[in-house]
């Protein structure tokens, strides 16, 4: 008679990105695992069926979770180029905060994992385009508010926009200086007044 689970899945999925957001996929072992998730080793092989698993697993979570709620700000159809500056300022207050320095889980995995491992990659590259995506549309609404001229191409430029973002994360997990991050935020804000 097989045994009846004392854990839900999805809470295993709500805890398990926070540990390989702190520590990386390599550097988190199983009892790491067992300790933070508060399950035995065999209920986590019987779930997930390896570590590597769990890893994915977590990184979809994060994805429909984390990153979802932080596209969400871009994906406004109210809003064009507010939506970009909302962005911006969500990501300055979350880096700001005490826990901010552990950056993002996929930026953190792509630059552990994305060379050795198609699976994340994939992940990876799927999450950067949603993002460009959604940026690449506020900018669309903003062409057709009047916010900036319908001249430049809208994907080379949310692309700068992405990158930007990706470089606030680093900034704020190696210096988690809010006037660093502060200034980016004004500095993205000056260059869309321009366009």
């Amino acid at each position: 008679m097989p045994r009846h689970k004392e854990y839900a899945p999805e809470e295993v999925l709500d805890k398990a990105p926070q540990l390989f957001w702190r520590q990386g996929y390599e550097a988190t072992s199983m009892q790491d695992l067992v300790d933070h998730l508060g399950i035995n080793r065999f209920s986590i092989y019987d779930t997930f069926g390896s570590k590597h698993k769990l890893f994915l697993a977590a990184i979809d979570h994060y994805r429909n979770v984390y990153a979802a709620g932080l596209r969400a700000t871009l994906e406004d159809e109210s809003k064009g180029l507010q939506a970009i500056r909302d962005y911006f300022a969500m990501m300055e207050s979350e880096l700001s905060k005490a826990g901010g320095r552990v950056g993002c889980l996929v930026q953190n995995s792509t630059l552990e994992c994305v060379l050795t491992d198609g699976d994340v990659e994939t992940r990876i590259q799927e999450t950067n385009l949603s993002f460009v995506r959604a940026i690449r549309a506020a900018l669309r609404r903003a062409e057709k508010m009047g916010e900036i001229e319908e001249s430049g191409d809208l994907t080379a430029r949310a692309r700068l926009l992405f990158s930007v973002g990706q470089g606030m994360l680093v900034v704020g997990k190696g210096h988690a200086h809010r006037k660093m991050l502060r200034d980016i935020t004004k500095s993205v804000g000056a260059l869309l007044e321009d366009w």
